[in-house]
C-alpha cells in the first residue's frame, strides 16, 4: 500500500514537468480564437506589418486588419531582439506562444526570434 501511494505521489509530482515539455498544438490562424489561453503554433500568411504609435509592431496573419483572424504583437522592448519581418510579407509563418485575446482578437506576443519560423 505504501509503495502504491509513493508511486502515485511521484507520478503527480512529475506531471507538471511532463506538461511543460509537451509539444504545442499546431493550428491555422483561422482557428486561433478557439484556443485562447493555450500554447500553440499558429500558421498563416503574413499579410502586413505595421508599427504602433508606441513603437511596438503588429503583424497581420491571414488577412489585413481588421479582417485578419490572428495578430502577432512585438513589444517595443523586444524590437531589438525580434527581427523585422516586413521582407517576409506573403510568406507563411509559424508562430509559437500562448494565445491571448486583445480587444476580442487572438494574438501571440513574440519576445524571442525562436518563436517564429518561416513555414516550409
Amino acid at each position: 500500500m505504501r509503495n502504491s501511494i509513493l508511486a502515485l505521489l511521484l507520478a503527480l509530482a512529475a506531471a507538471p514537468a511532463l506538461a511543460a515539455d509537451a509539444v504545442p498544438i499546431k493550428i491555422p490562424a483561422s482557428e486561433a480564437a478557439q484556443h485562447v489561453n493555450q500554447t500553440a503554433t499558429v500558421t498563416g500568411v503574413l499579410t502586413n506589418v505595421h508599427m504602433t504609435g508606441g513603437k511596438s509592431f503588429l503583424w497581420d496573419i491571414g488577412g489585413t486588419y481588421p479582417d485578419n483572424p490572428f495578430t502577432v504583437y512585438v513589444a517595443k522592448k523586444d524590437t531589438d531582439v525580434v527581427p523585422n519581418v516586413t521582407p517576409l510579407i506573403g510568406k507563411t509563418l509559424s508562430v509559437t506562444g500562448q494565445i491571448k485575446l486583445y480587444q476580442g482578437k487572438p494574438e501571440i506576443a513574440v519576445s524571442d526570434p525562436k518563436q517564429v519560423q518561416v513555414a516550409q
